[in-house]
C-alpha cells in the first residue's frame, strides 16, 4: 500500500468492535480521545482514526502511517480481531513503526498481549501519562508501561476537533433528530459490581470535575457545535450530591437550553437525595432519559453481582418516574453464572411489575452475560468450567463471546433447554414492552415487529425466532431506524 504523507507524532486507532458491523448511532471513542487531547495539550501532533466511521478504515489509516512513528490502539476484548489485522498489516509494510496496545484487554492480559509479534509496547491502566512517556522516549526498555492515574486537575479538556465530529453529532432521540455530544463529567465509580473491571483495574478510583468546569465546558461545546442533546458519559454522574445539584442549577441559570440523558443508580432514590423535588430540578435542567442497571430480579443474584440495590429501590424509582415527564431505562442480564431458571423468571416478573407501575419505562434485555475478563464474576465463570483463551489468536476465535452476539452455548452452567430462551428473550422484551408511541416515533417499520414481540412477551414464548431473522434481513436492506 502507498502511504500519503500526513505528519503526526502519534496515530491513535479505535478498531471496530464487531468486524464489518456498522451502526447508525455513533459515539466517539472517549478513551482514545482523552489520550489524544492530553498529549496534544503538551504540543504533540495527534491524528485519531475511529474505524467505525469508515467503509475502508485500512485505507484511511495508511494515509498517515509513513510519517508517524508511534501507532496506538485502544483495545477491548471484542476489538482484538480488528486491532490484530491492522497491526499485522502495518508491520508488513512498515516494520520499524512502534505499535502500542492499551485499553481494557491489554491491561488485564499484558504479558499475553506482548507475546504478539506485531505489538511493541503494552499500556496498563489509564493511557495518558504512559503515552506521553513513550512519546518522550520511543525506545523505552520496559515493554509494559504503567503510570499513575490522572488527578482530577490533570484530566484533559476533550478536544473533539481531533475527530470528524460532524460524523457523531446527528442522532435520533425520542423521534426527533438532535445534535448530540457525549460528555463525561467524572471518571471511575465507587461501587463494586462483580462483572465490572472498574474494581480490578481502576480500584474504584472516582474523580469528579468541578461543577464550575463542567458548566464552562458545556457552555462552550453547546455554542461551538450547536448542541441540543448531551449524553453524560459518566459511569456514575451522581456520586456527589452537592456537585450535581450545582451543575443542574447552573444549566438552568445559564439557560443552556439542552436536553440530556445520564446513568443513575436506583439506590440514590431516597428521601434526602433523589426525591420529587430533586427530580423536578433534573427535569427543569433538561433531563429526558435516565438509565439504571438492575441486572436481575433475584435478590441472591444481585448479591452475587454486588449491585448493592434492592427491589424496593427499583420499584420506588418506577413509582416516582411515573409522576414526572422523564423516561426511565432499566437494563437486565441473564445466563449469569449459577443463575437458576426460577431466578431468571424472577427477572421477568420484576420487569412486569416495573411496567405496571410505570408503563413508559424502557426495558433493555435481559441480554446474556458477556464474560468480559476481569472481576469476580469472570473468575466464577472460570471455576464453573468456562474456558478462557490464552493467546491473541484464541481470543479472536472466541470473539462472539465478548460482543453483543454472545452465544450461551459455551457457558457450562447453562442448561441446554435454556439456551434458546436466553438468546431470544432480550430481543422480544426490549421491543415488546415499549409503548406504541415510542415505536411510532422510532420508525413506522417497527410496528409489525412490535406487535409480534408484544404477543411473544405476553405469552412468554421466545422460541423459534424466525420473525426476528426476517426482521434483521429486511433491516439490512431498509434500515428501520
Amino acid at each position: 500500500m502507498k502511504a500519503k504523507s500526513k505528519m503526526s507524532d502519534l496515530l491513535l486507532i479505535n478498531p471496530e468492535i464487531e468486524r464489518g458491523r456498522k451502526t447508525s448511532s455513533l459515539s466517539p471513542p472517549m478513551g482514545t480521545l482523552s489520550i489524544g487531547s492530553y498529549v496534544a495539550e503538551r504540543g504533540y501532533n495527534v491524528k485519531l482514526i475511529d474505524c467505525q466511521i469508515y467503509k475502508n478504515s485500512m485505507t484511511e489509516i495508511f494515509k498517515y502511517i509513513k510519517d508517524t512513528k508511534i501507532i496506538g490502539f485502544s483495545v477491548m476484548t471484542a476489538q482484538i480481531e480488528h486491532a490484530f489485522i491492522i497491526s499485522k498489516e502495518i508491520k508488513k509494510y512498515y516494520p520499524d513503526k512502534i505499535i502500542v496496545w492499551g485499553g481494557v484487554h491489554p491491561s488485564l492480559f499484558s504479558k499475553e498481549t506482548l507475546k504478539c509479534p506485531f505489538i511493541d509496547y503494552v499500556i496498563v491502566g489509564e493511557g495518558e501519562k504512559a503515552m506521553l512517556k513513550l512519546l518522550k522516549n520511543p525506545n523505552l526498555k520496559e515493554k509494559i508501561i504503567k503510570e499513575k492515574m490522572l488527578t482530577t486537575n490533570e484530566i484533559p479538556k476533550l478536544n473533539y476537533n481531533l475527530i470528524p465530529v460532524d460524523k457523531y453529532l446527528i442522532s435520533k432521540f425520542d423521534g426527533k433528530l438532535h445534535r448530540k455530544l457525549v460528555y463525561p463529567t467524572s471518571r471511575g465509580c465507587l461501587f463494586r459490581c462483580t462483572f465490572c473491571i472498574n474494581v480490578i483495574i481502576w480500584k474504584r478510583n472516582y474523580r469528579i470535575l468541578s461543577s464550575e468546569r463542567v458548566l464552562d465546558e458545556l457552555e462552550e461545546f453547546i455554542k461551538e457545535y450547536k448542541l441540543t442533546l448531551i449524553w453524560f458519559g459518566d459511569e456514575d454522574m451522581f456520586g456527589n450530591k452537592e456537585r450535581i445539584r450545582k451543575i443542574l442549577q447552573g444549566i438552568i441559570d445559564k439557560k443552556l437550553n439542552i436536553i440530556w440523558r445520564a446513568n443513575l443508580r436506583v439506590s440514590y432514590f431516597r428521601k434526602n437525595y433523589i426525591n420529587g423535588d430533586f427530580l423536578e430540578l433534573m427535569i427543569k435542567s433538561g433531563a429526558k432519559e435516565l438509565a439504571h442497571g438492575v441486572e436481575s430480579g433475584s435478590e441472591r443474584i444481585r448479591k452475587l453481582l454486588k449491585k448493592d440495590i434492592t427491589e424496593e429501590q427499583v420499584l420506588k424509582s418506577a413509582e416516582l418516574y411515573n409522576k414526572y415527564d422523564v423516561t426511565p431505562v432499566y437494563s437486565f442480564m441473564c445466563a449469569i453464572p449459577t443463575e437458576t431458571k426460577e431466578e431468571f423468571l424472577q427477572t421477568l416478573d420484576l420487569i412486569d411489575r416495573i411496567k405496571r407501575i410505570c408503563p413508559k419505562a424502557v426495558i433493555l434485555g435481559p441480554q446474556p452475560y458477556r464474560p468480559y475478563p476481569g472481576g469476580e464474576l469472570y473468575d466464577l465463570a472460570l471455576s464453573l468450567g468456562f474456558k478462557s483463551p490464552s493467546t491473541i489468536n484464541e481470543w479472536i476465535k472466541e470473539t462472539d463471546l465478548f460482543t453483543s452476539s454472545v452465544s450461551t452455548k459455551k457457558f457450562p452452567w447453562v442448561d441446554k433447554k435454556m439456551i434458546s430462551l436466553y438468546e431470544n428473550v432480550g430481543k422480544y422484551v426490549t421491543i415488546g414492552t415499549q409503548k406504541f408511541s415510542k415505536i411510532w416515533n422510532l420508525s413506522k417499520l417497527m410496528i409489525l415487529p412490535w406487535i409480534i414481540s408484544k404477543f411473544r412477551w405476553k405469552f412468554r414464548f421466545f422460541r423459534f425466532p424466525i420473525d426476528w431473522k426476517i426482521y434483521k434481513m429486511v433491516n439490512k436492506i431498509i434500515p428501520f431506524y
